[in-house]
Order: C-alpha cells, then sequence, then structure tokens
C-alpha cells in the first residue's frame, strides 16, 4: 500500500480542488478490477491526530467521488462543515494520488490503493497543519455476497 499523504487547513467556503499524480507502483492491477473499479464511490477520512500546528482540532471528513477512466472527481463535507471537492488520479497499478486545494492554495495531498477485485480502497492523509489520518471508500452499487 502506498503511503498517503495530505495537507488540510479548514477555512470557511468552498474547496477548489487540484489534482496531483505522485509515483505509480511496479505492478498493475488486472484490467477486470480497473474496470469494476469504474463509477460512484462513498468514503471517509478519520484524523488520527487531535490537534494541528495552529492548535485547531485535526477533523475528518465524508464524501463521495465518481471514478471514470483514470480520474477521480467529487465533494466531501469536514466534520467541521467545510466543503472540500475531490481530485484525484488512479494509476494502471491501482494506486491513488490526489490534492485539495483551497482557493488555488493545495491544502491536502493523499493517496493509497484500490483493492485487487477494485471495491475498495484505502491510504492515509496528511495536512499543512500536521494533521494525519487514514482514509477508506467502497464502490457504491455493488451486490456483495
Amino acid at each position: 500500500m502506498h503511503r498517503v499523504r495530505a495537507i488540510l487547513r479548514l477555512r470557511p467556503g468552498l474547496l477548489i480542488v487540484s489534482g496531483v499524480l505522485l509515483a505509480a507502483c511496479s505492478t498493475s492491477l488486472e484490467p477486470a478490477a480497473l474496470e469494476a473499479a469504474q463509477g460512484r464511490w462513498r468514503g471517509v477520512a478519520t484524523a488520527v491526530t487531535e490537534v494541528g500546528a495552529n492548535g485547531n482540532p485535526c477533523v475528518g471528513l465524508a464524501g463521495e467521488f465518481e471514478l471514470r477512466g483514470s480520474r477521480i472527481a467529487g465533494r466531501a463535507t469536514a466534520d467541521s462543515g467545510a466543503v472540500f471537492g475531490i481530485s484525484a488520479f488512479v494509476t494502471p497499478a491501482g494506486a491513488v494520488e490526489g490534492g485539495f486545494a483551497i482557493s488555488g492554495d493545495i491544502v491536502v495531498t493523499w493517496s493509497g490503493q484500490l483493492s485487487q477485485d477494485g471495491l475498495f480502497a484505502s491510504g492515509e492523509w496528511t495536512d499543512i497543519e500536521r494533521c494525519r489520518g487514514t482514509w477508506s471508500a467502497e464502490k457504491q452499487g455493488v451486490t456483495r455476497a
């Protein structure tokens, strides 16, 4: 699994997103897994640090996004009520890499890995205030046995 870095500085208003493609893995997922991953996803991010360098509480978020081809786009809402745009890329190896920006400033980078079946993903994030945490997401509309 890839390490996730995210930078999260909460400010009032809408978060404008900027995606960042980082390093790719050397192995690839099966094409069927990448095809299965296409569509709508729902995810959550949880802070594992309590207080950022600025003294403000570190917060989690929940959101929905869509994977089309290799691009991810969507929206999430933090526990504080701040709204974020989500932008990321998925490599042929199933690595998920992306970033968030507020007013054009990149404030969060995050990454992770798709599962071998393409139906789950998880990783870590770290923000510019040194808050950090984990995230996980699940493909929507899939019937599981």
